[in-house]
């Protein structure tokens, strides 16, 4: 047993998720970097937070609400593709992290089933002293998650810049509108359940200069 594995379980009877993850930004923006770029403002990613909301029927065996007393730790995984199988696995793409429950609601009508929405907040542990990060995403060397999306959650973990382009009509021709600059993501979100399609939401806020497209 090397320890470089977690065991797993499917939580509680959710049927429905959402992964919000959002940032804050800063105006970095001075007196000479407004001259130099013609006036554009410069913008910073700060502070990052992490929710996860679960939406499931209610069952007693698989309620929060003793969790939610106890403040108890979770380390939540994610697989949107569903992937993560076998002794090797390469075609995935995982999400994973600390996390505690912050508030649990029930809903329902007479006659009807109960449901119960449960959200998760990021918590970063005390220990071990050597933990990387509370929470990240890792991607197989055969994921099938789009290139770009990924790009673009890396960005959001290192608080990067990304390069994008606005194409009024698809495409980069000089004279066609496009317009490109660089952008902080602000928020990439994913949500999906057993009957929908996962899908990936994505904010991003302009930082310096915006040039034509050539």
């Amino acid at each position: 047993v090397t320890g470089s594995y977690f065991p797993l379980t499917e939580l509680g009877t959710a049927q429905a998720f959402t992964l919000t993850q959002t940032a804050d930004t800063t105006d970095t923006t001075d007196f000479a970097t407004a001259q130099a770029n013609g006036g554009f403002n410069t913008m910073r990613q700060t502070l990052a937070t992490v929710a996860i909301e679960l939406s499931q029927f209610y069952s007693v065996a698989a309620e929060f609400h003793a969790a939610l007393l106890a403040r108890d730790e979770l380390i939540i995984q994610i697989n949107p593709d569903g992937a993560y199988t076998g002794a090797s696995p390469t075609a995935y793409s995982i999400a994973r992290g600390y996390f505690k429950p912050v508030t649990d609601n029930y809903e329902g009508d007479v006659g009807g089933d109960e449901n119960e929405s449960i959200t998760f907040n990021l918590s970063v542990p005390q220990s071990p002293a050597t933990l990387e990060t509370p929470f990240t995403w890792e991607h197989g060397s055969a994921t099938t998650l789009n290139q770009a999306i990924q790009d673009l959650l890396s960005a959001f973990l290192t608080q990067a810049e990304v390069q994008v382009q606005y194409l009024p009509n698809g495409v980069t021709t000089a004279g066609q509108g496009g317009k490109e600059g660089n952008a902080v993501v602000t928020e990439i979100s994913l949500s999906g359940g057993v009957d929908v399609m996962n899908e990936f939401t994505v904010s991003l806020q302009g930082t310096g200069a915006l040039a034509l497209t050539s």
